[in-house]
């Protein structure tokens, strides 16, 4: 009988390129950024790290043929680049002429959806900081073209540009929003969207999908489901509403509302009558409820909590003349933005904690994002990443005689949402249910 013999043998084991493409993320709010600033410290004139731009005006009118000369508002935004990221990494000259030396073509990809991916979700962070007014509440879930109709509706009824819309949602919602279109009889809408899983363009909508959407964890009174009612407004000196106190928190201690929070005032308080927005243009009033962006994080305080909110609310009382006998104030009718009083007993509700979508209008998402110096004395280059289309800095070099060589990706950046022309969409943090 033969037997194996007690060979000596030697193993070798070698390292292999494997040809795997790179586990990615989403680049949607990048790639339909509004880049008009993208490198705006070229632009004549302009010094710093802000630049202005204007918004829509607003005016005034009356109702006669003999011209009242009330104000002209010019409406400007800011654009400040004060955001920075870098990937460094580094080798001894050993391990960089045995083991990086050809793999740093891959080094420098991998470092570059680093900085994208960071990008990405600092821009998409501007949502919670920028929207005020919403659709959804952070419990229902969301997961019917019915229901994208509904948010699309509120945000154009408010009003709406011609440039066009695009909305961001969680990728992990969309099969299910797809889901329950195929059950409706809309036979080209469902082939395609049989086809391609995706919801595209729906009611003059564009639909991009993120994985990188931020979340809102809301305050006790969101998460409660606190209904808090009015105790204490205060005016500005411009009468305009900057901040609430109100009573009916139910938990003792703790923050009661986080910064990023919104909320709407409810419909249905006796003897109280429905607050409502009124249009942006025109100032007229619309159909959508009044909401505001919590500002500040506050604690609770003997059952009430303190509210700093935006926008200001420049109700009824804010624009009357100082008779305040319902007369409006031409200078001030332009400002105007409730359609009534705001007064207290007036009752409002927090959304719970939320993935937080958006609505776009107009191309109001900005992105500005200048172009790094050389780095003297070390070799420089300005790359752009295929996958995000940005422009990152690389250079490299070594440390004196200390046996180190370094390699570093970085970039600045800058983005804003215009407040105005846009509306948050509060998923569930249950979106997309279980793995079934």
């Amino acid at each position: 009988m033969s037997t194996t013999a007690s060979n000596a043998l030697q193993s070798v084991q070698t390292y292999q390129e494997s040809g795997l493409a790179y586990l990615g993320n989403t680049y949607a709010y990048i790639a339909n950024a509004n880049k008009k600033f993208l490198n705006f410290e070229k632009l004549t004139a302009n010094l710093g790290d802000t630049v202005t731009f204007d918004t829509q005006p607003l005016f005034s009118g009356t109702s006669s043929l003999v011209a009242n000369f009330g104000p002209a508002a010019q409406k400007v935004e800011t654009l400040t680049v004060n955001k920075e990221y870098s990937v460094a990494f580094a080798f001894s000259a050993q391990q960089f002429i045995f083991n990086a030396k050809e793999y740093m073509e891959k080094f420098g990809k991998s470092a570059q959806r680093k900085l994208a991916t960071q990008v990405e979700k600092d821009c998409l962070s501007n949502i919670l900081t920028s929207t005020y007014r919403y659709f959804g509440d952070g419990t229902t879930e969301i997961n019917s073209y019915g229901q994208l109709a509904r948010a699309l509706a509120y945000y154009r009824n408010y009003g709406h540009t011609n440039d066009g819309i695009k909305t961001f949602i969680p990728d992990i919602s969309e099969p299910a929003i797809v889901n329950t279109g195929l059950n409706q009889f809309v036979l080209k809408r469902n082939e395609e969207s049989a086809q391609s899983w995706e919801i595209g363009n729906y009611s003059g909508c564009d639909f991009l999908r993120s994985n990188l959407l931020p979340i809102q964890y809301s305050g006790s009174c969101g998460e409660k489901g606190d209904t808090l009612t009015v105790a204490t407004i205060h005016r500005n000196s411009d009468n305009a509403i900057d901040y609430i106190v109100c009573s009916g928190v139910s938990t003792s201690t703790g923050d009661a509302v986080k910064a990023g929070d919104v909320f709407t005032f409810q419909d249905g308080v006796t003897g109280k009558q429905n607050v409502r927005f009124m249009t942006y243009e025109g100032q007229v009033p619309s159909s959508c409820p009044v909401q505001c962006l919590v500002t500040t994080t506050a604690a609770v305080s003997s059952g009430s909590v303190t509210i700093n909110l935006s926008p200001l609310l420049y109700d009824l009382y804010a624009v009357e003349t100082s008779a305040h006998n319902g007369t409006i104030d031409p200078d001030k009718a332009y400002l105007q933005n409730v359609n009534i009083t705001i007064t207290t007993g007036t009752q409002i509700k927090v959304a719970k904690s939320h993935i937080a979508g958006t609505i776009v209008d107009g191309n109001a998402a900005f992105l500005a994002m200048p172009q790094l110096p050389e780095e003297i004395p070390y070799p420089t280059a300005n790359l752009v990443d295929p996958d995000s289309a940005l422009s990152f800095r690389q250079y490299y070099g070594s440390k004196f005689a200390e046996n180190t060589r370094g390699m570093v990706h970085d970039c600045i950046w800058g983005n804003r949402i215009v407040p105005q022309y846009a509306m948050r969409i509060c998923f569930p943090l249950s979106v997309g249910g279980a793995l079934t």
